[in-house]
């Protein structure tokens, strides 16, 4: 039997880490966490960690852990699908296996995921080309060089038709898949052309760190060409359903808190200076799933949106959802700045950091 990656994911969150430990290991409270001797080499002091936070288990000696599902497999030496099953009756966590017809869309996925890598391959070339001059200088005045232009995965949309769909097709990738991921749109007489044209290239992420969708800056003077536009919805992304930033949902259940941003920039401005569980809704407002999703890495949001009239109307409807849905928020108040983004630039991290505070 197989099982979809999202449904793994709710297992795992759904059991203890230190329930299905402490069946095979004597456990002792150490702070919040619990240590034992490591069941997987010869122990004679307590090495073996489990922290209920972060809902893993570590040797510090062996390296032996992982989460509930992979130690179990470990320990009792069964394959990961074999544990999965074992848990899933012990715990009565009821899970749902994937029927051939989802298989064969899990197929699917999976070829979706590689077209928007290698279009984000694409797009990062291209930041760095003669052709995306224009995009490092305009980020350059926003303080970003290029070291946290990699590190964010951040690229550039030449200002041609159909770059991005020649490139593709010439990998052998058909239009009709670039049209359902909406890199491209159909144009007369079967000459497609990109989505994405002359913009700064903001890739958005799954959980699992694959690229699902994209968000564009315009480098475009007139005020007639939208300034951000989004991927629409796809098979593999749904505008309400993630955050932009989510790839370091692993940091943000770490330090068990999360500030919530409105847009791409005030989120990689809070990058840049050390905030690094800064998070964005896709250009609309925050959703009860947005909410869901997030509330797998912490309960603690603090709200930063634009202190303008839409901003705090924006901060009253996200308040009243992450409070429906047992949130302890936090409003952070910039006086004498529209975003987090001007304000960091104008008043710098320490007078941003005792706002936080």
């Amino acid at each position: 039997m197989k099982y979809k990656t999202e449904d793994i994911d709710l297992l795992i969150d759904s059991l203890k880490i230190e329930e299905v430990v402490g069946e095979f290991v004597e456990l002792k409270k150490a702070g919040a966490n619990y240590k034992g001797l490591c069941p997987f080499h010869p122990d004679t002091t307590p090495s073996f960690m489990v922290s209920p936070s972060k809902n893993i288990c570590k040797c510090f000696v062996c390296g032996a852990g992982g989460n509930p599902i992979s130690f179990y497999s470990q320990y009792k030496k069964i394959s990961f699908l074999e544990a999965i099953e074992e848990l899933s009756k012990k715990y009565g966590i009821p899970i749902k296996g994937i029927d051939n017809n989802s298989i064969k869309q899990q197929d699917n996925y999976e070829k979706y995921y590689e077209i928007m890598r290698e279009a984000h391959n694409f797009y990062k070339d291209m930041i760095f080309s003669n052709q995306g001059r224009v995009a490092l200088e305009y980020l350059a005045g926003r303080k970003l060089n290029p070291k946290i232009i990699k590190e964010n995965g951040l690229g550039f949309a030449p200002d041609r038709w159909s770059e991005l769909n020649d490139y593709l097709l010439s990998k052998g990738y058909e239009s009709k898949d670039l049209l359902k991921l909406g890199l491209i749109k159909e144009g007369e007489n079967g000459n497609n052309y990109d989505v994405f044209r002359n913009r700064i290239m903001f890739p958005i992420y799954s959980t699992k760190g694959e690229v699902i969708a994209f968000g564009g800056r315009t480098l475009e003077k007139d005020k007639e060409t939208p300034k951000y536009i989004n991927s629409p919805d796809t098979p593999i992304f749904k505008k309400g359903k993630n955050l932009y930033g989510l790839e370091r949902s692993g940091i943000i259940r770490k330090k068990n808190y999360a500030m919530l941003m409105e847009g791409y920039m005030d989120v990689l401005s809070a990058y840049i200076y050390g905030f690094d569980v800064a998070l964005a809704p896709l250009g609309t407002a925050l959703t009860e799933e947005q909410g869901i999703l997030l509330k797998k890495y912490t309960s603690n949001i603090i709200l930063s949106f634009d202190s303008d009239a839409p901003g705090q109307a924006a901060t009253e409807r996200a308040g009243l959802i992450l409070k429906s849905l047992g949130f302890n928020i936090r409003i952070l108040k910039l006086e004498g700045a529209k975003d987090p983004d001007e304000y960091l630039k104008q008043f710098g991290k320490e007078s941003f950091l005792k706002c936080v505070k």
